[in-house]
């Protein structure tokens, strides 16, 4: 390997692992819910799909960075989810786990310290720690 090769790797590994300074908001990017914790304004307005942990309840739904951030009540390391009610329909309620979430990013959100809020498009369950009886859980709801 020459020494044009290595550099050519390394430019194309540098740009291949660098942030944008601001993603297309016509298109969906594949956004890691950190990202948006901490540059939220980054991804205003933009189209995104995020996989992260979350709580969906029949008032509430959030996108949280971990499991613990639910349990000590966290809110500024995530984002509230809203939408139409069939969007989240697939979801077992109440549901802690694993989602994936598609919808419009929206930075800043004055209810309870949330980073933002995503308009969703589409929710799915991946893996769930709680859902009702008959769910691929085991375990049942209270």
């Amino acid at each position: 390997m020459t020494r044009l090769d290595v550099a050519l790797a390394a430019l194309l590994l540098g740009s291949a692992c660098a942030t944008p300074d601001r993603v297309d908001p016509a298109s969906a990017a594949e956004v890691p819910l950190v990202a948006l914790v901490v540059a939220p304004e980054q991804y205003d307005g933009a189209r995104i799909g995020v996989r992260a942990w979350g709580v969906i309840n029949h008032e509430t739904a959030w996108l949280l960075l971990s499991e613990s951030d639910f349990t000590y009540l966290i809110a500024e390391n995530g984002v509230r989810l809203e939408g139409a009610d069939e969007i989240f329909r697939s979801v077992p309620l109440p549901y802690r786990g694993t989602l994936r979430v598609e919808g419009t990013f929206h930075a800043g959100d004055s209810r309870a310290g949330f980073r933002g809020r995503i308009e969703a498009t589409r929710v799915v369950a991946l893996e769930p720690v709680l859902g009702k009886p008959g769910t691929s859980t085991g375990e049942t709801s209270p």
